[in-house]
């Protein structure tokens, strides 16, 4: 098939929607100053309405009781997946190494893959490229009837069964292989000495042959290249997610939560500590 391989279409697309929720994951990070100060505003909000309600008609108060003042950590631990950092970028390399926060290496493992099915797309391309043409030079210049009047004059037969090779009833890439590559077959070639049995055609056709399957041999190692790309990639996002946690391990984390509540009928603030060991 002369067209995008479908694992490249289908790893763009996973990048630009994991890119996607990452970045929607970084705007609802704050750091607990700014969530102390939406929280207050919440608050004042709240006790602004609560001055409109009759003192004496706790009833209408009563859903106020336990108003949340704020409810926070002091210190926010972040966390990487190591599992989730290795999928990422065994699917499309350097999408764990985004993940994981290093953007450089996440767009040069992610560009050594692009450069990967580039060049096997291009060479492969050639290849069928040079493919037809040699087909179509063996179409030209190639002839089975001339093969068979061979066999007639030389071996008198119409059957080429007791030789070593037999050629195929139709084109197909071992007929295109054959015609070239064993000399018995050489007698079809239309510049055929017949007593030195020596052909300049099927040189030339060899040639062609052997052109289209150096470009199918670099396409393969191009894809063996990307293969390796996505293995090393996703390794290095796993240690690096392990790498990224340990750094920022802590061994406590401290809760604060402050509400309004009600006790004897009146309302008070109430402010709890929570402490955590890890």
């Amino acid at each position: 098939m002369r067209s995008i391989p479908i694992i490249l279409i289908l790893s763009m697309l996973l990048l630009v929607t994991t890119i996607h929720g990452a970045s929607q994951v970084e705007k609802r990070k704050q750091g607990i100053g700014d969530m102390l100060q939406a929280d207050q505003g919440a608050y004042v909000q709240k006790i602004n309405t609560l001055s409109n309600i009759d003192p004496m008609n706790f009833a209408d108060a009563s859903e106020y009781n336990d108003f949340p003042f704020f409810d926070s950590d002091v210190y926010d631990v972040e966390h990487r997946s190591v599992s989730k950092a290795f999928v990422y970028s065994f699917l499309v390399p350097g999408l764990g190494e985004y993940y994981v926060g290093s953007k450089w290496k996440a767009g040069l493992f992610f560009a050594a893959d692009l450069l990967s099915w580039t060049q096997y797309y291009t060479n492969h391309t050639d290849g069928q490229d040079r493919e037809d043409e040699f087909e179509a030079f063996a179409d030209e210049h190639w002839s089975a009837d001339r093969y068979l009047v061979w066999l007639i004059e030389t071996h008198n037969t119409t059957s080429d069964s007791s030789f070593t090779h037999s050629l195929p009833g139709e084109k197909t890439q071992q007929y295109y292989e054959m015609v070239g590559k064993w000399d018995q077959f050489e007698y079809g070639w239309d510049d055929v000495n017949r007593a030195s049995g020596v052909s300049a055609r099927r040189q030339q056709y060899l040639g062609m042959r052997g052109e289209a399957n150096n470009k199918f041999e670099t396409a393969r190692t191009w894809a063996m290249i990307s293969v390796a790309n996505h293995v090393l990639s996703a390794l290095d996002a796993a240690l690096s997610a392990k790498r990224f946690n340990s750094s920022k391990s802590t061994f406590s984390q401290i809760n604060v939560k402050a509400r309004l509540a009600r006790k004897d009928g009146e309302r008070i603030p109430q402010l709890t500590f929570t402490y955590k060991f890890y």
